[in-house]
């Protein structure tokens, strides 16, 4: 019983004898059973009435009945199996349940064996590290050691490649010392012989007289040297006779311009230009004495007529410098003079050009235009007695907010006669002195619309009225009828024949208002026509 107490629901059934022994007794139909319990099978027999319909069975001494129909049997071999089979699964069951278990063990153990090492590494780690440390440290110091070295090093290097570069400077230089003196010295042998030389030329020479006739020092010839130009600074011995030579040539011309030079000093002049490239330089030196000492002769004795010649010559120096002081005053004066004049004909000029231009755009706002004006420019004229010239260009508004625009621009041919006309009437009523005077317009009113047209006419006609003046202007034919409208006398002209070189005669129609003036002026005008 105590073996069966993990197994709850465990039923015992009392056999007939040992387990091992085989049933004595017959069993109930189809039932089979290898131990002896036909004592229980047959008791259960007598106490259970089979049913087919339910498949059931009822125990009449307990009252109880079981239905039967089970998918599954639940007693006997398959029965047995199944169960079986089932202990199986859950052992299978617990075996992968341990399996899982030993697994997580061997996990567990392999985790603890890892952080095992993992501590002991850790151990060894914080060993490494104080060994490392203390490595870096005196690595640190092998290090800082190993610098100072260095810098001592490189110190010491740089230290022996300056005193080498040194050492091979010093004795380049030593070298180049050595050349130079060598080579100073033989240009102190070069220049001793060559001094010689030169003294004893220079001995030859009459330089005494040349330093008396100079008269000053030796600084000041140098600075009259250097005031000349750079070729004549370098020039040799033979260059500067050239030179003089030439001077002379020059001064001789001017002291001789007028007569003929005296026969002694046009021979010494030819001797000395002779001697130039044949001679010695003290010889051409003699001669150049020679020549010096009779001009210097001549010009002594002229030297009172020079004196004289030169007060006279100061004397008209002053009184020219005193008139052209004055010739001065009196062109600044005329100067101011003319200043003023022009700036009065500037401002009169431009004043009736402005007011010309406010009348031009006061005409053609009053014909409907969006306004005209006349562009102006000055053009100051570079010397006064060049013409002052003055550009101006008209130029009018084409549409409603814009610029005006120059009538160069293009345009509507019948707008820019209309301008034409427009600009002329301004000009005209913008003059107050204009009664009188005639105006005379080619092509009256040509390519222009009935409208413009009389426009045109009737502008015409008041300033005509208004100002004062005559108006002529010719006409097509098809202009005619509106040119009578606005005009006090009509020329028509005609031609006879294309190859008559004559006209036929001028027919004339005169308006006039006034009634009583044309009877007053009927007989002067018909006088002389025929009756």
């Amino acid at each position: 019983m105590a073996a069966l107490r993990p197994l709850p629901g465990s039923t015992l059934v009392t056999a007939d004898g040992p387990l091992d022994t085989s049933p004595g007794a017959a069993l109930p139909t189809g039932v089979t059973s290898r131990i002896p319990v036909q004592g229980f099978l047959a008791a259960v027999e007598r106490r259970a009435d089979a049913v087919a319909d339910p498949a059931s069975a009822h125990d009449r001494d307990v009252g109880v009945t079981v239905i039967g129909g089970f998918a599954d049997p639940i007693a006997g071999r398959d029965a047995r199996i199944r169960q079986a089979r089932s202990r199986l699964a859950e052992a299978e069951e617990r075996v992968e349940s341990a399996r899982a278990s030993r697994a997580a063990v061997e996990s567990r153990r392999a985790h603890l064996e890892n952080a095992l090492k993992h501590a002991t590494a850790a151990a060894q780690l914080a060993e490494l590290d104080e060994r490392l440390a203390e490595l870096k440290d005196r690595l640190a110091d092998v290090r800082r050691r190993r610098a100072a070295l260095k810098d001592r090093v490189d110190q010491a290097r740089n230290a022996w490649m300056a005193a080498r570069t040194k050492v091979d400077t010093l004795e380049q230089q030593r070298r180049f010392l050595a050349q130079r003196v060598s080579q100073a010295r033989q240009q102190l042998t070069d220049a001793e012989r060559d001094l010689a030389k030169l003294t004893s030329r220079r001995a030859d020479l009459p330089l005494r007289y040349w330093t008396d006739q100079w008269g000053g020092d030796t600084a000041a010839a140098e600075e009259l040297l250097g005031a000349q130009e750079p070729k004549l600074r370098t020039a040799g011995p033979d260059a500067l006779l050239g030179h003089a030579r030439d001077a002379l040539g020059e001064a001789v011309h001017a002291l001789y311009a007028r007569t003929p030079a005296p026969s002694d000093v046009q021979d010494l002049i030819d001797r000395f230009r002779d001697s130039l490239s044949t001679e010695s330089l003290a010889d051409r030196l003699r001669r150049l004495q020679a020549l010096t000492e009779a001009l210097d002769d001549v010009l002594t004795g002229m030297a009172e007529h020079d004196r004289r010649t030169r007060v006279q010559i100061e004397d008209e120096r002053r009184r020219r410098q005193l008139a052209l002081g004055e010739l001065d005053t009196v062109r600044e004066e005329r100067e101011e003079e003319l200043q003023t004049v022009q700036k009065l004909v500037r401002e009169v000029v431009k004043g009736r050009l402005e007011a010309v231009s406010a009348t031009y755009d006061r005409l053609d706002r009053a014909r409907g235009g969006f306004g005209a004006r006349l562009i102006i420019q000055a053009r100051e004229p570079a010397k006064p007695e060049q013409p002052r010239r003055w550009a101006v260009t008209p130029a009018w508004v084409r549409d409603l907010g814009g610029e005006a625009i120059p009538y160069k621009e293009t345009g509507n041919s019948a707008q820019k006669k209309i301008q034409a006309i427009q600009l002329v009437l301004a000009a005209l009523l913008s003059d107050e002195n204009a009664e009188g005077r005639v105006l005379v317009l080619d092509e009256l009113g040509n390519s222009l619309g009935d409208q413009n047209r009389s426009d045109i006419l009737a502008a015409l006609q008041r300033a005509a009225n208004s100002q004062r003046v005559t108006v002529f202007g010719t006409c097509q034919d098809a202009v005619f009828p509106h040119a009578a409208s606005y005009t006090g006398e009509i020329l028509w002209f005609s031609r006879h024949a294309v190859t008559s070189p004559f006209n036929d005669p001028t027919r004339v129609w005169g308006f006039d208002d006034n009634g009583e003036r044309v009877e007053l002026t009927h007989d002067w005008i018909t006088r002389g026509t025929p009756g």
